[in-house]
């Protein structure tokens, strides 16, 4: 038996020292030579990918003890919610699959890995071309468009804050940092908004600070299975991938944000002041982060930006830089409510407070540029998941159901944004603005009553909502 178990160990020593030593060169010819390996993977490898690709992918994986260590990866794609990307996740689930030995599961584990990876940076690719993602770096100068100074509110003046962004390089940079070592980083007041702004239930993935420290430590780890996971999945562990690969742009771009920071709140501010009481006054830091799941956000006094969305273009980041900084202002502008409501009319009191925060710094400062045709079809999706949401609250109370149409016009600024735009379009078009601005500080039951009065005017709009809807809007306090 001693002897048994002494053979043993020589074998697996044997085959770790080969798996650590072998060329890419000699790996590849063996799994050409191997008759026991599917063909379709070999082909794959030798046509789909290029010799230096195929180097690399081959090298990641001799690189980790054995084959078999690739079904860790697994966890990693639960982890950071990649798994959600259905086109995926039949290759997550091979890699659960034990490898056979030698040659057939290198090759095979190369192949698993490749194709995810393909997978992986198409969708980049399509989040890129659509508009929402930035993918590269342009390097090119941070230039601010023009602005009417004689719009300036001297009253309101803005900070840039890029420490919490600084937080997450520092930790990235720094090889293979402890659990530990990354929580006493990151417990911040900023950092803290951030976990629990990501935890709202619009958010399919929510975020907890153990989640953020893991994809943080595998983000700074230089372990050869968190490579490999790095490499097959370029915007993983929350878009940190992406930041480690592009530590120095980030640098760079903070570096730049901070020197022109003057001129971009200049801009900010004429962007939003003629759509904000006169008497508006406030001082705001704006915080820089880097994570998936929302290119801006406002959580208590926080105002944020992930920059991972925009890398270095301006002129994308300003719009929604512009509309957080609205939010800003509606906040600090709003009258306390001394109504008291039942749990169901306040459900639905808080889903009409919402969209008329999206929807007014939506029309203010729309965060992408859509279609008069598009937004009309937009719109009209919102008012009927409102209605659904009405009859949900208030005709039956249904908390899981009202909750579900609430997420479903705000998700991604959904529906409610765009019908809340329309809204204030219809205002203003109707009743000028300064009833619009002195509507701002009684929030979504005022703001909705102002639009039934714009319509009952108008000639050309109409009514988006229910008649039945609009009474109940009308009674309420």
């Amino acid at each position: 038996m001693t002897r048994f178990i002494f053979l043993f160990l020589v074998i697996a020593s044997t085959q770790l020292v080969y798996s650590q030593t072998s060329s890419t060169e000699d790996t590849w010819r063996g799994i050409v030579s191997d008759l026991s390996i599917p063909q379709n993977q070999i082909k794959w490898l030798a046509d789909s990918l290029s010799s230096d690709e195929r180097e690399t992918v081959l090298r990641k994986v001799l690189d980790i003890s054995n084959p078999n260590s690739a079904q860790q990866l697994v966890k990693y794609f639960y982890t950071d919610g990649s798994y959600k990307r259905k086109s995926i996740n039949k290759y997550i689930d091979s890699l659960l699959v034990r490898p056979p030995d030698g040659y057939a599961g290198i090759a095979r584990t190369a192949y698993l890995v490749s194709k995810l990876r393909k997978k992986l940076v198409l969708i980049r690719e399509e989040d890129s071309a659509d508009g929402f993602y930035q993918h590269d770096f342009s390097n090119s100068p941070y230039t601010v468009p023009s602005y009417d100074k004689s719009l300036l509110n001297k009253n309101i003046k803005f900070q840039f804050d890029v420490e919490p962004a600084s937080i997450f390089l520092d930790i990235i940079e720094q090889p293979d940092m402890t659990y530990k070592e990354i929580y006493k980083k990151i417990n911040t007041k900023e950092i803290n908004a951030l976990i629990k702004h990501r935890n709202q239930s619009f958010y399919d993935d929510p975020l907890t600070i153990e989640k953020l420290i893991e994809c943080l430590r595998i983000a700074s780890s230089t372990a050869s299975v968190d490579v490999l996971y790095k490499y097959i999945n370029p915007d993983g562990l929350f878009y940190f991938t992406d930041v480690s690969d592009n530590k120095d742009e980030y640098r760079r771009m903070l570096l730049n944000i901070k020197t022109n920071e003057g001129e971009i709140f200049n801009y900010i501010n004429a962007k939003i002041s003629p759509l904000l009481p006169k008497n508006t006054a406030f001082t705001r830091k704006v915080s820089f982060f880097f994570i998936n799941g929302s290119d801006g956000w406002t959580q208590d006094d926080i105002t944020a930006l992930d920059l991972n969305y925009y890398k270095d273009n301006i002129g994308k980041m300003l719009p929604l830089l512009a509309h957080e900084s609205y939010h800003t202002a509606q906040e600090v502008v709003a009258l306390a409510s001394k109504q008291k409501y039942t749990e169901n009319v306040k459900a639905f009191v808080d889903a009409i407070d919402y969209i008329y925060l999206e929807g007014t710094a939506t029309y203010a400062c729309p965060p992408t540029i859509k279609s008069k045709e598009k937004v009309d079809t937009i719109s009209s999706e919102g008012a009927i998941l409102l209605e659904k949401l009405y009859k949900n609250t208030i005709i039956k109370f249904d908390p899981v159901a009202a909750t579900k149409n609430s997420d479903e016009g705000i998700i991604n600024a959904g529906p409610f944004y765009w019908m809340g735009a329309r809204m204030s379009e219809v205002i203003i078009s109707e009743l000028g603005v300064e009833k619009f601005i002195n509507m701002i500080p009684y929030k979504g039951v005022a703001f909705f009553k102002l639009y039934f009065k714009a319509i009952e005017k108008s000639s050309k709009h109409k009514n988006m909502f229910s008649l039945e809807l609009q009474d109940f809007i009308k009674k309420i306090e």
